[in-house]
C-alpha cells in the first residue's frame, strides 16, 4: 500500500510539473488538475506546490486542482484544509464527479471552492429525466447561493446543453464542445484545457 501510495503521488507530481509548462508555453486561461486521495494526504504537497510556483513564470489563477467526491467523503477534513491553503495562495479548487453520492449537498456547503463539476451519468437521458433534472437544478441553485460555478461533465447532445442553461448550468464540458475537456460558458466563451492523472 506504501508503495502504492508513492507512485500515485509520484504521477500526481508529474502531471503537475507537465501542466505547469504547459501553463508556460501556452498560457491558457485555465488548467484542471486531478488530485489523488493519495495528494490530499501528503503533507509535503502545499511546499512542493509552492516551490514550483515560485520557479515557474505560471499564474497561480490559472491552475485549478480537483478532487474527487468519492475522496471529499473520505477525506473531507483533508480536503477542507488543502483547498484553503490552496486558495489562499491563489490556485483555484474544484470537486468533480459530484452528483452521484448522498453527500453532495454536504460537499457544496463545507468545502471551499471556485468550480463544481456535475457527474456525467447524470446527464445521460438529462432532457427526458425529471427526477434528474431536478437534482441537477437543485445541485445547481445550491452552488450558485455559495458562489460556486458549475460545470456539467461529459455534454453530448444539444438537447442537453439546452436543459442544463434553463437549469442553470454555467459552463458544459464534454464531446458537445468539440473537444473533450474544454470547457464552454453560455454567455461568454472560456477556454481551458483539463489535465488530470487518471481520465
Amino acid at each position: 500500500a506504501a508503495e502504492r501510495a508513492g507512485l500515485v503521488k509520484n504521477v500526481d507530481r508529474w502531471v503537475i510539473g507537465a501542466s505547469f509548462s504547459f501553463c508556460a508555453a501556452k498560457q491558457p486561461n485555465l488548467v484542471f488538475i486531478r488530485l489523488s486521495q493519495e495528494s490530499v494526504l501528503d503533507d509535503s504537497l502545499i511546499t512542493w506546490l509552492q516551490a514550483k510556483l515560485r520557479s515557474s513564470r505560471v499564474s497561480a489563477q490559472s491552475i485549478c486542482f480537483q478532487v474527487t467526491e468519492d475522496v471529499v467523503s473520505q477525506q473531507l477534513k483533508h480536503t477542507k484544509q488543502v483547498s484553503e491553503t490552496l486558495r489562499k495562495i491563489g490556485f483555484r479548487f474544484a470537486v468533480d464527479h459530484l452528483g452521484v453520492g448522498r453527500d453532495s449537498p454536504q460537499v457544496i456547503k463545507h468545502v471551499p471552492m471556485d468550480y463544481v463539476k456535475i457527474d456525467g451519468s447524470l446527464m445521460q437521458g438529462l432532457h427526458r429525466d425529471s427526477d434528474c433534472q431536478k437534482r441537477v437544478g437543485q445541485l445547481a441553485k445550491l452552488a450558485s447561493d455559495m458562489n460556486i460555478s458549475t460545470i456539467a461533465e461529459r455534454v453530448e447532445d444539444a438537447n442537453t446543453m439546452a436543459v442544463l442553461w434553463q437549469l442553470g448550468i454555467a459552463h458544459i464540458q464534454g464531446n458537445y464542445t468539440q473537444m473533450h475537456g474544454v470547457v464552454l460558458e453560455d454567455t461568454q466563451t472560456i477556454r481551458g484545457l483539463a489535465v488530470s492523472a487518471g481520465k
